[in-house]
Order: structure tokens, then C-alpha cells, then sequence
């Protein structure tokens, strides 16, 4: 099994040589696994078990519904922004991180709770736009190297710095 890269990349990244590693890893989930006791009381199960309770095996079908049941559960118990589709820093990069895959899932069952900006900017995607100007980040030659430049002034025609 081999990995190739999009013929018209021409930047193609070398994480791909280890995408094949993730197909047959013995570390990988193969199919739906579910506490035994959350099976059981759902979520009125003994949390102190996490770690120590024993996992069955369930079908697909069975744990797509435990999924949607409980995203229902949470939000009709907690209101729509109880539900966070964020991803942590340890997935950026990654082929199917969970944390990625899950926010998808979250959002296309309605309302949920999402981020803005990345890992490298922090909280300046977010706040500069509002405070100094609207930004407009993008790659440079050789690639890897960004660099960022105002996009349009918050007001006067002017830009402070």
C-alpha cells in the first residue's frame, strides 16, 4: 500500500509516506466500542468507572443512534450551546483526527458551539479585525513562510501602528 500526492501539488507534504501507517495500525479502533456501563444507564452511569469499565462491541447502526441520541439529550437538557465542536492542537496536521471529524458531525446536527482562528495566530484573527483592521494572511515562495497584511482600515482611511 503506498501513499501519492495530488499530481498537481507542488508542494506535496511528507506526513503523506505515513498515511499508509494508518490504515492496518494495531492502535487503531476497527469498529464501535461502548462502556458497558454507559450502555447500560446511559448517561446516569458511575463516571468513576472511566478507565476501569469494560467496553463491548456494537454494530454501526446501534452506535450512529446512541450518538444522535445523546447529542438530543444534551441539547433539549442544556439548550443548543451546550454542544463545543473545537479541535485540539495535537490534530492539526493529522489524516481523520477524531476531534475534526466529530465537530462535522456535532454541526450537522444543528446548533453547536464552534472556534475561530488557529493555534499560531491565537486570539488575533479574532480580535485585530475588530479593534485595528480586517487582515488577510497568505503563503509565500518558498512555501511555509506566511506573511500578513492589513486588508482594509477599520475607519479614517488610515492605519495606525
Amino acid at each position: 500500500m503506498a501513499a501519492k500526492p495530488f499530481e498537481l501539488d507542488k508542494y506535496p507534504s511528507k506526513m503523506i509516506a505515513g498515511l499508509p501507517d494508518h490504515v492496518h495500525n494495531a492502535a487503531r479502533i476497527r469498529y464501535p466500542m461502548v462502556r458497558v456501563d454507559w450502555l447500560r444507564k446511559r448517561h446516569l452511569s458511575d463516571t468513576s468507572q472511566r478507565g476501569d469499565n469494560r467496553f463491548v462491541r456494537v454494530s454501526w447502526d446501534e452506535a450512529l443512534d446512541m450518538f444522535y441520541e445523546e447529542l438530543e439529550r444534551v441539547q433539549k437538557t442544556h439548550g443548543p450551546s451546550a454542544l463545543l465542536t473545537a479541535s485540539g492542537w495535537q490534530s492539526t496536521g493529522m489524516f481523520h483526527n477524531a476531534s475534526g471529524m466529530l465537530a462535522k458531525a456535532i454541526a450537522l446536527h444543528g446548533n453547536s458551539v464552534g472556534t475561530g482562528g488557529d493555534y499560531s495566530t491565537g486570539a488575533a484573527q479574532v480580535i485585530l479585525p475588530r479593534v485595528l483592521a480586517q487582515w488577510k494572511c497568505m503563503n509565500s515562495k518558498p512555501p511555509g513562510r506566511w506573511y500578513c497584511r492589513t486588508a482594509k482600515p477599520l475607519c479614517c482611511g488610515a492605519l495606525i501602528c
